[in-house]
């Protein structure tokens, strides 16, 4: 299995993007952040890295898709 990297971009105050994007989509509805989270810790766990979860973007860049109708 090849090895995955994460990296975390930041905003101008040091905060990473994705928890500024995780904190938004809580707000608007916590089922579809607990379907995001639970896809990431599959990610992270190496269990999943292909669809319908995670899908190449290119340049080895990988999006991750959850929620049916609702995706984030």
């Amino acid at each position: 299995m090849p090895d995955f990297a994460i990296e975390l971009y930041e905003n101008q105050n040091g905060r990473p993007v994705v928890e500024e994007e995780l904190d938004e989509i809580g707000k608007q509805t916590s089922e579809l952040l607990t379907l995001l989270l639970a896809g990431i810790n599959k990610l992270r766990g190496r269990e999943y890295h292909r669809p319908p979860l995670c899908a190449p973007l290119g340049d080895d860049l990988f999006e991750v898709r959850v929620g049916g109708k609702d995706i984030a």
